[in-house]
């Protein structure tokens, strides 16, 4: 074999590490992916029940956070603001999922579930009333997404006025 003989055995050599290399990234980077979307479905899952043990954990916030969802009624200074402070971080948390979804980093079937329910939240009165003045506290994107969710509320899971039927959630 002469010179070029070898150096075409070696391109071919090479070649084929190069694709080879390729596949072994591209399964690198569609796991990794997986392990975010993970992740990510773990985190706002966990915000989530953190933010519903609250209520469970505290009667008197659970209640006030529905006198607050119905909007029914004046709140004292320190109600409005432990209820407000509850609607917050609820909209916080589906920022955060929003945020993740549209940087493909959460399951859209995740999302649209976790919309599903959110969205029952955010109809009710006491968010809708809510919303406008603390919009800028988020992200753009979300402040349009919000805003059409509360536009349709096709997407929720439950009606939200079933959420406190008669003073009572459901």
């Amino acid at each position: 074999m002469v010179l070029e003989d070898w150096a075409a055995i070696a391109e071919i050599i090479g070649a084929v590490v190069v694709v080879i290399t390729l596949i072994y990234l591209a399964v690198g980077i569609r796991q990794n992916t997986l392990a975010i979307r993970s992740s990510n479905a773990t985190t706002v899952l966990i915000n989530t029940q953190e933010l519903a043990n609250l209520l469970i954990v505290d009667r008197e916030l659970a209640d006030l956070v529905l006198r607050a969802m119905k909007d029914e009624g004046e709140l004292s200074p320190s109600e409005a603001l432990a209820a407000y402070a509850w609607f917050f971080n609820m909209f916080k948390i589906g920022e955060l999922a929003y945020q993740a979804f549209m940087n493909d980093e959460l399951d859209a079937a995740y999302w649209k579930a976790q919309l599903a329910f959110y969205s029952a939240y955010w109809q009710t009165p006491g968010f809708r009333r809510y919303w406008p003045h603390r919009r800028d506290a988020f992200i753009p994107k979300f402040q349009a997404a919000v805003d059409e969710c509360m536009d349709d509320p096709s997407g929720s899971v439950t009606r939200p006025d079933i959420l406190y039927k008669d003073g009572h959630p459901l």
